[in-house]
């Protein structure tokens, strides 16, 4: 029969009295070894139920010396020095009466984490120094579910237990104020890669919603901690509790600051749009808007004699277009309008649909002027027209040569003149108005050594560029100007059943009375 003021103070430790009397049976009146026994599952008890002997509770303590061993040094289990039972803030339910029949199982928490060793569990125990809530689990292996009813409360944070293999896991200890997580969700966003206090403190934040707390531990840190400042102080003196509050307070909260940070994305996006709308009248980093007065003379001239194309032919490096549904009125007009371009060129604005719109208005009514007996072409504009205040251009140089699909780089063809012009240029922008057939073309060649681009302006529709009416043309290097002239070169030959094209290259200046 086992001592009653032993069987109160299992009693007083959580345990049922059927239970502590069967513990001190087997354990021969020796209330550690006990205690002990109680910590065992049910599944190993029943190796030692039929053995209420002596023998079977000494047996008992060889198997549990290691175990006590590791354990810190308990106190003795005398009346007076016993701790009182842990305060709880509702009592515990009573245990049911002395030889009831109908005696229940408490029920298990949820599948815990893989477990841990025992001797490396209690060596991390002993090393947290960590009090734990009486009824408890600790994951353990080899003795089942180990419950610790004889440790008082605490009140610290959620604790690591180091597996044999290193990696680490949460034990399903947790605060009895209340404010825990949920293991199964912390091990599953620590098996997604984020570290166990992240995770943790995600699922704080989020009330647990493990959707939410994804998308937390998705923003960056600047992003995390203004949304736990926007948290804390939205906790004002009289407001209720955080913690009280419900889950869809926290879940509003959340969404909203997720709808700021769609919010801010989307401006952004909109700002990327805008941009690139601009480019239409812009174009490349703004190169468009120049002013001749202003451009001063490079030190180092490169030679463009020799030249290799260091542009790879991929849609990056598509040339920008500038368009406009209008373009010169008939044949008769163009190369007024050609010379109307480089000249308006030369006196520096911004490229866009209005300047092309202008150009073509303007040559057109300087043909109307010049009358229509005459056939004219950018040579007899330039003669008529170049010293006059109608059109103030003059050429000093001519050059001519001739395309052939076959022969892009002989001594007459578009790629040896222009690097010729290109050779001979001085300081600032260098403007030539080429002239094939009844076509013309405005080349814009931009000061040596600057990050300006080059320029082809055309003031008729083009179908292979798929443009209604006068556009210009931007390329971020000479190779690239010249590629554009070669391909409308070589659909024009084939158009017209040609296969040499002769041309003109007019280097123009602005006239100076």
């Amino acid at each position: 029969m086992a001592a009653p003021e032993k069987v109160e103070q299992l009693i007083s430790m959580g345990y049922i009295e059927s239970e502590a009397e069967q513990a001190l049976d087997i354990a021969g009146g020796d209330l550690e070894q006990a205690v002990g026994f109680l910590m065992l599952s049910s599944s190993d008890r029943g190796g030692f139920t039929g053995e209420s002997t002596q023998a079977a509770a000494s047996k008992q303590a060889d198997a549990f010396s290691d175990y006590y061993d590791k354990m810190p040094p308990p106190s003795q289990p005398t009346t007076s020095n016993l701790k009182p039972p842990p305060q709880y803030s509702t009592p515990p339910p009573r245990p049911p009466a002395k030889n009831s029949n109908n005696l229940k199982k408490p029920p298990l928490q949820s599948q815990p984490p893989p477990p841990a060793p025992v001797e490396d569990t209690f060596d991390a125990l002993k090393i947290s120094g960590m009090d734990f809530v009486p009824g408890n689990e600790i994951p353990q292996r080899g003795f089942g579910n180990i419950s610790v009813p004889h440790m008082t409360s605490f009140r610290s944070t959620v604790s690591d237990i180091t597996d044999m293999d290193g990696m680490r896991m949460s034990s399903s200890i947790r605060d009895d104020s209340g404010g825990g997580v949920d293991d199964k969700k912390v091990m599953e966003l620590v098996e997604m890669g984020y570290p166990m206090d992240e995770a943790e403190q995600a699922l704080k934040v989020s009330d647990g919603d493990l959707d939410q707390a994804v998308g937390f531990l998705l923003l960056e840190k600047e992003s995390r901690q203004a949304f736990m400042g926007d948290v804390m102080d939205s906790c004002q003196i009289g407001s209720p509790d955080p913690k009280s509050q419900t889950d869809g307070d926290a879940r509003e909260r959340a969404n909203q600051f997720l709808r700021e940070e769609e919010e801010r994305e989307r401006l952004q996006q909109e700002q990327i749009e805008l941009m690139r709308k601009k480019e239409q009248d812009i174009l490349v980093s703004g190169h468009n808007h120049h002013h001749h007065t202003h451009e001063k003379a490079t030190k180092t001239r490169p030679s463009y004699t020799n030249y290799q194309t260091s542009v790879n032919p991929t849609n990056k490096n598509v040339p920008k277009m500038v368009v406009t549904n209008q373009g010169a009125y008939d044949d008769g007009s163009r190369p007024f309008c050609t010379c109307i371009a480089a000249r308006n060129f030369l006196n520096g604005g911004m490229v866009n649909s209005t300047y092309l719109n202008s150009i073509v208005k303007e040559g057109h009514s300087l043909s109307q002027r010049a009358g229509t007996t005459d056939e004219y072409n950018v040579g007899k504009v330039l003669m008529r027209f170049g010293r006059t205040g109608d059109l103030g251009l003059i050429s000093s140089t001519v050059k001519v040569g001739a395309f052939e699909a076959e022969n892009i780089q002989g001594d007459g063809s578009l790629r040896r003149l222009l690097a010729n012009v290109r050779n001979e240029q001085l300081t600032g922008w260098e403007v030539v108005v080429m002239e094939v057939k009844n076509s013309s073309f405005c080349i814009c060649l931009p000061p040596k050594g600057s990050a300006n681009k080059f320029w082809l302006m055309d003031l008729v529709g083009r179908p292979e560029f798929r443009t209604e009416g006068a556009y210009a043309r931007v390329h971020v290097s000479l190779l690239q100007l010249e590629e554009s002239l070669e391909y409308i070169m070589k659909i024009k030959g084939r158009k017209m059943g040609i296969e040499k094209l002769d041309f003109k290259l007019f280097v123009v200046k602005k006239f100076q009375r």
